[in-house]
């Protein structure tokens, strides 16, 4: 499989990190791609794998993941 990203306009690190997950099947209520995957990339950027959570939510009529990193402060 080939990712194409088009980001000329920009894209934020949650709206990526979210639709990337999303692709690869994650489900905010089961274990999967953020567990396996994500959690050592989070340790490795600084962050609690405990703090970040993935939600279904829709936007302007489109279903999607969102991806939220909680403040531990």
């Amino acid at each position: 499989m080939i990712l194409y990203l088009d980001c000329s306009s920009g894209a934020s690190g949650d709206m990526l990190a979210a639709a990337l997950l999303d692709v690869a099947g994650a489900q905010p209520s089961e274990e999967g791609p953020l567990e396996r995957r994500g959690a050592p990339a989070l340790k490795a950027a600084g962050i609690d794998p405990r703090l970040v959570r993935i939600e279904r939510t829709t936007r302007g009529g489109v279903d999607a993941l969102a991806f939220r990193v909680a403040d531990d402060g």
